[in-house]
């Protein structure tokens, strides 16, 4: 897995931070009422009640249920790869599936709008979060479990063993299966904080 440490870890000045905009309604030009947006590299990508806005690229919300509601907008640290997550745990993907982050069981497809993953076919828990380095992401269910997609060469997203550098699936992350609370990913590296206050950060050290 990388190092194990009791203590808390760090922030990274490159990871993708997410903000709380209760005051931000001014950052967008047509008033609308942000959600929530993602600030890296100087820029801003916004999910709002009507849109999405992608380093100043406007998208077209999905069509999801009735009873549910987008709750969090994810983009990956280069900006070409992008999730929308709801409340109930449907996932939707957008952008370049560059080394397989998006986790639809292959590479280099590209979707010009958000469309529903079926990964929810495969994992029966909720999920509850998902976090995006570089060109991979780690997703987290309800239950503690983690599953990670895309490039794995730092094993940075923790998952070791042969043909393991590229990962163009959601794969458990067994050596922590159950046990993770919170989790965040850097440019090359993911730190996992479990239920018993362990803390575990694999993968490369950024410069």
């Amino acid at each position: 897995m990388g190092n194990k440490n009791k203590l808390s870890s760090s922030s990274n000045q490159n990871s993708t931070t997410i903000i709380n905009n209760e005051n931000n309604e001014n950052m967008t030009t047509n008033k609308e009422k942000i959600i929530n947006a993602v600030y890296g590299f100087g820029e801003k990508s916004f999910l709002t009640t009507n849109k999405v806005y992608i380093s100043n690229k406007e998208i077209e919300l999905p069509k999801i249920d009735v009873d549910d509601k987008l709750i969090k907008l994810i983009v990956n640290d280069n900006k070409t790869s992008a999730f929308l997550l709801t409340e109930k745990g449907q996932l939707f993907i957008y952008g370049e599936n560059q080394y397989g982050i998006l986790g639809i069981g292959k590479s280099g497809e590209v979707y010009s709008k958000f469309t529903k993953h079926v990964i929810q076919k495969e994992i029966k828990n909720k999920i509850i979060d998902l976090k995006c380095g570089y060109l991979f992401s780690v997703l987290r269910c309800e239950n503690g479990d983690c599953y990670g997609s895309g490039y794995n060469y730092y094993v940075n997203i923790g998952i070791i063993g042969p043909n393991t550098g590229e990962l163009n699936k959601f794969t458990l992350l067994e050596q922590l299966k159950g046990k993770v609370k919170q989790h965040d990913c850097g440019y090359f590296h993911t730190a996992y904080l479990t239920f018993d206050g362990e803390v575990y950060i694999t993968g490369k050290q950024d410069e």
